[in-house]
């Protein structure tokens, strides 16, 4: 979806240039890694206290080998040895946590809500030419294809759980909402 260029606001050119998804993501994950910079400068001098700061190695590790422990040996970890890659990481881990979920969250019962256009289960296979299914098929699609998909009880269930999971918590907090000004006392941080 984008190639490396150096002439780019943020070194990357959209291959698609109208597509506002990458574009507001673009622009959102340089305030992530921008912010999580000048946080990062308070409480590490340098690579060496990312490096030796125990709890945060120790959490790292866990995530990698408890939390994924089926994908611990595989390529492409990175490695929390400076603070350019905790950046990096948790730039990864916020967006995830954030902006990713919410885009693929918040509009999944829009899509999926009318169960016709998006059925949780299939019962049965697509039949074949000549067999009695295929009869039945062609003598009445519809009822056919209603034989196949979620029953109303399965639908309803899965309709509401989809509800739940795509609206906002009418207690939500979001990005840079705090409950009381004075959630730190660090002036930096504030």
């Amino acid at each position: 979806m984008a190639i490396p260029d150096a002439n780019s606001k943020h070194g990357l050119k959209l291959t698609i240039e109208d597509y506002p998804y990458a574009m507001d993501g673009l622009e959102l994950w340089a305030a992530i890694t921008a912010w999580l910079h000048d946080h990062i400068e308070i409480f590490y001098a340098d690579d060496q206290s990312v490096q030796t700061d125990t709890e945060l190695q120790n959490w790292w590790t866990e995530i990698r080998e408890v939390g994924h422990g089926d994908k611990k040996d595989a390529e492409g970890w990175p490695v929390l040895n400076s603070k350019p890659a905790l950046v990096h990481t948790l730039s990864i881990i916020i967006w995830l946590a954030s902006c990713q979920h919410a885009a693929v969250n918040f509009g999944q019962y829009d899509h999926s809500a009318f169960m016709p256009s998006h059925p949780t289960s299939t019962r049965r296979q697509i039949p074949d030419e000549g067999t009695p299914e295929y009869e039945e098929l062609e003598r009445d699609p519809e009822s056919f294809y209603l034989s196949t998909i979620s029953t109303a009880t399965q639908a309803s269930v899965i309709m509401t759980t989809t509800e739940a999971l795509s609206t906002h918590g009418c207690n939500e907090l979001f990005l840079g909402q705090r409950s009381s000004p004075l959630w730190t006392s660090d002036p930096k941080v504030r």
